[in-house]
């Protein structure tokens, strides 16, 4: 009953997620204002969808996204906020910006990161006991060496960031693995390297 009485804000509207959220809150009662960078979204068009506004993209305007953000939560007095994708991370990692961060629906920040960087989500598998492969960052020529000493063949070479395998290489041996690592252009990606 708690969460009927409260207006719910959803982010990135743009996302199925969001709009399958969107009705799944909206059937239960729950009112709900969805906002995204686009002013058009499926999600815009669901009977559920009590409201619908448009805010700069964080990456682009940052302090610009935070005055939307606030201004929405305000105007449609917004008790839970539930962001999507990497605006989860950057809202957390803003958290004491929000006019009222208690309405945040997300972990730390830190929380977050520890399960967002590879290596560490791999670290923390390996720690709980969970069936995770070793994985190494590739920053320099040394850890080309160091993975080759420490992993086997076939292996795998995918960037930090990413989804639906893009830049995902499978590796069939030593020569292959070098000209691929200096293929990747980290800068160009603004993302960095990993071998698993």
């Amino acid at each position: 009953n708690y969460i009927t009485s409260v207006n719910v804000f959803v982010t990135q509207a743009v996302k199925l997620n969001v709009f399958v959220l969107t009705y799944s809150l909206g059937k239960m009662g729950v009112p709900v204002c969805c906002a995204d960078t686009r002013s058009y979204t499926h999600t815009r068009l669901s009977r559920f969808c009590r409201d619908y506004s448009t805010y700069p993209g964080p990456l682009i305007d940052p302090e610009g996204y935070l005055k939307a953000i606030n201004t929405l939560i305000t105007r449609h007095e917004i008790g839970l906020l539930f962001p999507s994708y990497d605006e989860v991370i950057y809202l957390s990692r803003h958290r004491e910006r929000l006019i009222n961060p208690r309405v945040l629906i997300a972990p730390p920040f830190e929380t977050i990161m520890q399960v967002h960087r590879k290596t560490s989500l791999y670290e923390l598998c390996h720690l709980l006991g969970c069936n995770a492969p070793v994985t190494l960052e590739l920053k320099d020529p040394s850890d080309i060496d160091r993975a080759l000493s420490r992993l086997a063949f076939p292996l795998v070479l995918k960037p930090e960031r990413g989804g639906g395998g893009w830049g995902i290489t499978f590796i069939e041996n030593a020569d292959e693995f070098i000209v691929q690592w200096q293929a990747f252009d980290t800068e160009k990606h603004k993302n960095r390297l990993f071998a698993q």
